[in-house]
């Protein structure tokens, strides 16, 4: 349940990738394949019930079976748009080429005796389908110069892209590629090759017989497939799966209704009120690892150094004791804590999630009219983010990011192709003011990294002096210690019974060198000489990035540099990440 005084504003919904894939020619027709997918779809919206969840259909709109897949999913669209209770439907276009290379007419061509009229009718149907209110994204994803590896290329995308893969295909086809039948040479690009594709890496499968006997109510029969390597294993497209599940989650809402923007923030603020409430608590834990163990040295070797006895003696047993206790509670706890990861989960999402924010630039021109996003389109860093913790995390905010800047232009989808009205310039300026040189309250990076590489050498620098402090009074007491232990004629009166001769050269010289080497593990525990290095070095790739940024002349090329800039600081996320499972591992 959310929290009284929580907003109103949803959770951002999970994203449903559907591929598919699927002959040209279909001999049971398309009203076969048709309702075979609607029950498909229906099977799925079953699994994947409600608004918290988008089904994304995925294809290349090729001739046949994928343009039946691409007008059933618009009919979805508009169908779930009217209702609050059931899934969203967007889809995603895959081309292999240029719209002009693509929309042929040999290429949407049945036989060399159909007539011209069916040929432009079944064109104008496929450009109709590119431009529905359904279509999010039209990527142009083959660049060979071959047709056919430009297909290879496009089908090949969709499989890496897709939770789930919905394949088209011929009994034989299916039987040569799932071990039932004989192998067989398939066509480069074709459903039945990126069929095997999908099988040899594990996607989750449904694979319908196009050529089958019609079934009851017109249905074709379908097969639910796995790779052998991964039947018992959890598969990526599970409800489980496909969301982070630790934020306070307040009642959704249908996609068309989603204020993105206000989401986000809720999201980022509650993330970070979590992660700033859990980030100390197993340094904290940790540091009382280490320092109850400190401490109990200590009360022995006080034992030890001043002789204590009876009631003494039994008193510094039990605090010993006590404390070792105290440190094996904490260390499970703090074993148990790393292996759920919740503290980790939400500092890496406020991170992700201000990420986001930056490259949105919310604040509007007019109150009636945003400025489009700083990056347009989807950031393919966020595409390409694969953390298991935060993946499909980072495909939702893809996928929102694409419709937000949809949105903001006035357009229905975004075309790769296609350049905005801003200039590479101004989006330089507005990027570089907004996500680097901002202050470190507002997500500025440079700000950031100057404050935690000024924090972690200060770190550094005071531990190294406190285990020289603590080295040299050692050495000190340990040489007095030899001194006073040479038998030594005419010696002095004898001060081996006083207080400050056990303080002096028994408890310190046992307790000294026991808290400089504390020290230097500490130092190695948290990295401080790597961390405080690391974040000089990012931030020296910061500032020659920002030079970089402000010389780009195309939108295209600042998109190339604004994405490897987000994947530098994500894969410092991810280095981050490892550095402290290791840290705080059990």
């Amino acid at each position: 349940m959310a929290p009284a005084d929580a907003p109103a504003s949803p959770l951002l919904p999970k994203f449903l990738t559907i591929g598919f894939v699927g002959k040209r020619k279909l001999p049971q027709g398309d009203a076969a394949l048709r309702t075979t997918l609607a029950c498909v779809l229906d099977e799925l919206e079953t699994e994947f019930p409600g608004p918290e969840y988008v089904l994304v259909g995925l294809s290349s709109l090729a001739m046949g079976a994928d343009l039946v897949f691409a007008e059933l999913i618009a009919q979805r669209h508009v169908a779930a748009s009217r209702s609050k209770e059931r899934p969203s439907y967007v889809q995603q276009i895959f081309l292999p080429s240029q719209e002009a290379g693509f929309f042929l007419p040999d290429d949407f061509r049945l036989s060399e005796t159909e007539p011209e009229t069916a040929v432009r009718q079944r064109l104008t149907q496929a450009r109709a389908c590119l431009h529905t209110q359904a279509v999010l994204e039209v990527r142009i994803t083959g660049v060979d110069p071959d047709r056919n590896e430009r297909f290879a290329e496009t089908a090949y995308e969709i499989v890496s892209e897709c939770d789930v893969l919905v394949v088209a295909c011929t009994q034989a086809e299916k039987a040569a590629v799932l071990g039932s039948g004989p192998a067989a040479e398939f066509a480069r690009g074709g459903s039945a090759e990126t069929l095997q594709h999908a099988y040899a890496t594990g996607k989750r499968l449904l694979v319908i017989e196009v050529d089958a006997p019609v079934g009851l109510d017109n249905v074709l029969p379908v097969t639910s497939k796995l790779a052998p390597r991964l039947e018992n294993k959890l598969v990526e497209a599970t409800p489980t799966a496909l969301g982070f599940q630790h934020l306070t989650s307040p009642p959704m809402v249908p996609l068309s209704e989603l204020q993105y923007p206000t989401v986000l923030a809720y999201i980022h603020s509650e993330a970070d009120k979590r992660a700033v409430h859990t980030k100390t608590r197993f340094v904290w834990y940790s540091e009382w690892v280490l320092g109850g163990h400190l401490l109990a040295t200590f009360v022995a070797a006080l034992a030890l150094a001043f002789g204590l006895t009876e009631a003494s003696a039994l008193g510094a047993a039990i605090l010993k004791f006590s404390l070792l206790l105290l440190v094996l509670g904490l260390a499970w706890r703090l074993h148990h804590r790393t292996e759920q990861r919740e503290w980790l989960e939400a500092r890496l999402l406020a991170e992700l999630t201000r990420a986001a924010q930056n490259l949105l630039s919310t604040v509007p021109a007019t109150a009636a009219t945003p400025q489009p996003p700083l990056y347009p389109g989807g950031p393919r860093h966020l595409r390409e983010f694969h953390l298991p913790e935060l993946s499909s995390l980072a495909k939702s905010l893809y996928m929102l990011h694409l419709r937000e800047f949809c949105v903001r232009v006035g357009k229905n989808h975004y075309d790769y192709g296609a350049h905005t009205a801003t200039t590479a310039k101004e989006m330089a300026q507005r990027y570089v003011s907004q996500r680097l040189d901002a202050p470190k309250q507002a997500g500025g990076q440079i700000k950031y990294f100057e404050q935690a590489r000024d924090l972690a050498k200060h770190r550094l620098h005071r531990m190294e002096r406190w285990f020289f402090l603590f080295s040299i009074l050692a050495t000190i007491c340990a040489f007095g210690a030899l001194l006073l232990a040479l038998p030594m004629v005419g010696a002095g009166p004898d001060v081996t019974h006083s207080w400050y001769y056990k303080l002096l050269f028994k408890f310190l010289p046992l307790t000294l060198p026991v808290a400089a080497a504390s020290l230097i593990a500490w130092i190695s525990l948290r990295d401080l000489d790597r961390e405080a290095e690391r974040y000089a070095d990012m931030l020296d790739y910061l500032k020659d990035a920002r030079e970089e940024l402000l010389e780009s002349n195309t939108t295209a090329q600042l998109r190339r540099r604004i994405d490897r800039l987000e994947m530098t600081l994500l894969q410092e996320l991810v280095e981050w990440r490892a550095k402290i499972k290791a840290t705080h591992a059990g």
